[in-house]
């Protein structure tokens, strides 16, 4: 059977192929009494789960968070887009309804080439698309503000 292998005992074959009693006992803890032990143990965790699911369902299960109904403190739903506009005086949002009090509140923008060229508080800004083979826009915008790509 195991013929390439060299053996130092001469009963070796014997000694590794032999049904002795103690594998017999052997075999009967690792291939019955093992997995049996260990189904009626799994039943009583189970058991004991579920006994403490009915003492307190609330302390396993808690209340998910749903997600996307982030609001501002103004009520303005985030998820969805809307935010507090102050002239108009509701949540609204801003591709769909500029915030401004009137519509000629826009201010002239001035182009420039550098922060020097603008006023106090401004910064000279790259303002619209960045198009290959075209001039870039520049154009003084004061700090803090966004700036539309």
């Amino acid at each position: 059977m195991l013929k390439g292998l060299k053996v130092s005992h001469p009963n070796i074959y014997r000694y590794l192929f032999t049904v002795t009693t103690f594998s017999k006992l052997l075999a009967l803890f690792f291939f019955i009494l093992f997995p049996v032990l260990g189904f009626y143990m799994g039943a009583g965790y189970e058991n004991a789960v579920q006994v403490s699911r009915e003492q307190s369902p609330q302390a396993l299960s808690p209340t998910p968070k749903l997600i996307g109904g982030d609001r501002d403190s103004h009520g303005c739903l985030l998820a969805a887009g809307y935010s507090w506009c102050g002239a108009k005086n509701k949540c609204l949002r801003v591709w769909e309804e500029p915030c401004a009090a009137t519509p000629s509140a826009t201010p002239t923008q001035t182009t420039c080439r550098s922060d020097s060229d603008c006023p106090a508080l401004e910064k000279c800004m790259t303002v619209g698309p960045i198009i290959a083979n075209q001039p870039v826009q520049k154009t003084c915008v004061k700090q803090g503000t966004a700036v539309p790509l």
